[in-house]
């Protein structure tokens, strides 16, 4: 299978961009938004696709790499004014509460990135691996002195990925207290350095 990977994408793969992160992502916000259609209709108008690299395969968007730094990224178009427009005062609240929860900010010369998703049907076959890449090529080419993500305790294959590709685990969040309510327990912050 070929791959090709690129910087940002067109409008029209802003739904399938958003089924994406939602099946790879989805069971973190259910919280926030607990129906499924909704939740991708609220991350598809998120998006600023200029914050990520996606992947292709004959033309079908197939693995998505969203990151931020500065005061801007992938998701950054997911606002309060939005949220209540989408699910009224009270659901807005709630789900801006949740978010909340998952919010990183970069430090200065630092990208941090926002979550890989890859198809189902093309998992294990490097896209995940290829989108990793092109994230490290863009923070070494753009001077940032590192990248940095957070790796869920329930997703051990993906950290064993980030080993692989030159991540190092600098520390380790517990959020037992908050599983109930996001579905994991904890989280290793891991940085890679150009």
């Amino acid at each position: 299978m070929e791959i090709e990977i690129t910087q940002g994408w067109d409008i029209e793969h802003a739904q399938a961009a958003a089924e994406l992160y939602v099946d790879a992502f989805g069971s973190k916000f259910k919280a926030a938004v607990p129906d499924r259609n909704k939740l991708i209709t609220i991350i598809a108008k998120s998006f600023i696709s200029e914050y990520s690299f996606a992947a292709f395969a004959e033309g079908k968007l197939v693995g998505v790499a969203g990151f931020q730094y500065g005061k801007s990224g992938f998701t950054s178009n997911m606002g309060f004014t939005g949220l209540i427009d989408e699910l009224g005062l009270l659901g807005g609240v709630k789900a801006a509460a949740v978010f909340t929860l998952f919010e990183r900010k970069p430090a200065p010369n630092e990208v941090v990135m926002d979550g890989i998703a890859v198809a189902e049907s093309v998992r294990g076959q490097g896209v995940g691996t290829a989108l990793l890449v092109a994230l490290q090529r863009y923070t070494k080419q753009s001077g940032f002195h590192a990248l940095r993500l957070d790796v869920i305790d329930s997703n051990p294959q993906a950290k064993k990925l980030y080993m692989r590709m030159g991540f190092v685990a600098s520390h380790h969040e517990d959020f037992s207290y908050l599983n109930w309510l996001t579905g994991f327990s904890g989280a290793t912050t891991m940085l890679w350095r150009p």
